[in-house]
């Protein structure tokens, strides 16, 4: 369950960074729609062979998650399988969209952000690749746990640098740009007394 919640919840928030662009310019086209319509059919191919993967009831867990050697495919394989692929297919989608970005930026500030989404969106799409191969090794029985360690690792740093960057996109460089506007309004009460005081202090003086 904790697996198709985190992987739900990825693909959801990558789909609503294309989705975003696709709001800012207003452009349906057809890489948007082929970006958001292949992540759902992944999405579902994944969620099938998780549901598929629940469904078996085999005593040796090993098989039940890989299988080894010559054996089948296994649906832990395909769920794997479909699971990195999702993450490939939206970073490579993501990563076309913000270069069309780059190349129509007119400010120093958009050619800035559009290039770290596209290092954003290539280090995405490692994770996904490496969850492709581990899925592979173990089906032929390698031992990956120092593989799954590092993937793990690299995929938390990944989703942190992307939610500073969306934080940083979101709050805090608007506020530094109008951080003159929100000191004023903030201070305006205490103006507004002041003044006050000093209009009755001038009054008292004149009598």
């Amino acid at each position: 369950a904790g697996r198709l919640l985190v992987h739900g919840a990825f693909m959801t928030a990558i789909t609503s960074l294309v989705l975003t662009v696709v709001l800012a310019t207003r452009r349906w086209g057809w890489r948007p729609r082929l970006a958001v319509g292949g992540a759902g059919v992944l999405m579902a191919l994944f969620v099938g062979c998780w549901l598929a993967v629940h469904a078996l009831h085999l005593p040796d867990m090993t098989a039940v998650f890989y299988g080894h050697g010559a054996s089948p495919p296994t649906p832990v394989l395909w769920m794997n399988l479909a699971r990195g692929g999702g993450i490939v297919y939206i970073a490579v989608w993501g990563l076309i969209a913000y270069r069309h970005f780059l190349r129509s930026a007119s400010r120093p500030y958009e050619r800035g952000l559009a290039r770290v989404a596209i290092v954003m969106y290539v280090l995405t799409g490692v994770p996904g690749l490496m969850t492709m191969l581990e899925a592979l090794a173990r089906h032929r029985g390698l031992d990956m746990a120092l593989m799954q360690q590092v993937r793990i690792t690299f995929t938390v740093l990944v989703l942190a640098g992307t939610a500073g960057v969306l934080v940083g996109q979101i709050w805090l460089w608007p506020l530094w740009r109008h951080r003159r506007e929100v000191l004023l309004r903030y201070l305006a009460p205490e103006y507004n007394q002041l003044r006050n005081d000093l209009l009755n202090l001038s009054a008292e003086h004149a009598e």
